[in-house]
């Protein structure tokens, strides 16, 4: 049986040899022109002329996009043949820790001494009360990566329920740290917390439960959506 802290370490932290040819090293770069573009349009006065002269370009560039042929979502990359591992194609495409993602920060997740760790750093787009992060994004954030964490069970599942407590307001631009360790397996309830920190100063921490998948799988699961 392969160990599942090394499996999650491999999906979440590593280069798939799909995602490491030139084509998504693109996508990658793509992608973070528009993050850095949003967060410039949310911290930056341009005057009147430099918007109009922006926004016509864009719009012509997405007429252009418009015309390729569509892949509709991460199951359409998957069908069509374009990518053949779902787990790394999440780290691509998932809207929180996504490299080839243009709306998530991206999140960092990786193992360490037997627990989850991640890092990131949230912009101006994410701004809640000023100069902090907006609560609804700290709790997607202990969503994803104590969704990654769960895999130290063995298994994966989907969230049930999500308790997430505000210590402290979690600042914008600053280097975030995400912990968080398994706390119990009992049939298919897969339990895990983990906290954010800004610095040495805990902002919030949470508790998950998840419903293990089981032997059906996301891809049953999920096939006839």
């Amino acid at each position: 049986m392969n160990d599942p802290m090394t499996d999650m370490a491999l999906c979440a932290s590593t280069e798939h040899h799909q995602s490491s040819t030139s084509y998504w090293r693109e996508r990658r770069r793509l992608a973070q022109a528009l993050r850095e573009l949003g967060n410039n349009l949310m911290s930056r006065q341009a005057d009147e002329q430099s918007l109009n002269k922006l926004s016509s370009h864009l719009e012509q560039q997405n007429a252009e996009y418009e015309k390729l042929p569509e892949i509709p979502g991460r199951k359409g990359w998957l069908d069509a043949g374009l990518f053949h591992d779902s787990d790394h194609l999440s780290v691509e495409l998932s809207p929180l820790i996504g490299k080839s993602s243009p709306v998530g920060p991206p999140l960092k997740i990786w193992i360490e001494n037997g627990e989850g760790r991640a890092e990131v750093i949230c912009d101006w787009r994410f701004e809640g009360p000023p100069r902090c992060l907006h609560g609804g994004y700290v709790a997607a954030l202990f969503d994803e990566f104590l969704g990654w964490v769960q895999m130290l069970s063995g298994g994966s599942g989907a969230t049930k329920h999500l308790s997430v407590t505000y210590h402290k307001p979690t600042p914008l631009n600053v280097r975030l740290t995400m912990k968080a360790r398994l706390l119990s397996v009992d049939g298919r309830k897969i339990r895990v917390v983990g906290e954010i920190y800004a610095g040495e100063t805990m902002t919030a921490s949470a508790e998950v439960l998840f419903i293990s998948f089981g032997k059906t799988g996301t891809t049953e699961l999920y096939k006839n959506l």
